[in-house]
């Protein structure tokens, strides 16, 4: 039923936009393996096409981080923990975390005080507005 309440029409396929960057990555690594120049790598098994794709799963992988770290940056987030094969993890401090709390508070503590603030200023403005009033009364008299 077109038109209904909750259909989604969509013109098309959208990838998200971190399958571009993925793909951009890919890209890299491909190119990093097919512009190596041929040679001895006795470490690659005597072999360029064991060589090419060490490097290009090398080139990907950096470039693949960079841009998951960008990714991560972009969207106001850190890397908390990184665990490595064998059970080996790096764990970033919660200071970022204290920080954004700490932050938080002092934001809550603030918009109280504007609050409180701007009611004693309506409060003050409206005992004005009754001292004029009453002079301008006793003034005509």
């Amino acid at each position: 039923m077109a038109g209904a309440q909750g259909d989604v029409q969509r013109s098309g396929f959208q990838p998200h936009a971190f399958f571009w960057l993925v793909l951009l990555a890919l890209a890299v690594g491909v190119t990093a393996a097919w512009s190596l120049n041929p040679g001895n790598y006795a470490y690659a098994l005597n072999s360029t096409w064991v060589h090419r794709t060490e490097v290009g799963l090398a080139a990907f992988a950096v470039t693949y981080l960079v841009c998951l770290l960008l990714w991560l940056a972009y969207h106001g987030k850190a890397v908390r923990r990184v665990e490595l094969p064998g059970g080996t993890a790096v764990e970033a401090p919660d200071a970022l975390d204290a920080a954004a709390q700490d932050f938080e508070e002092f934001e809550r503590k603030t918009e109280q005080r504007f609050s409180e603030v701007e009611d004693w200023l309506a409060d003050l403005d409206a005992r004005l507005s009754a001292v004029e009033g009453a002079a301008s009364t006793t003034g005509e008299g």
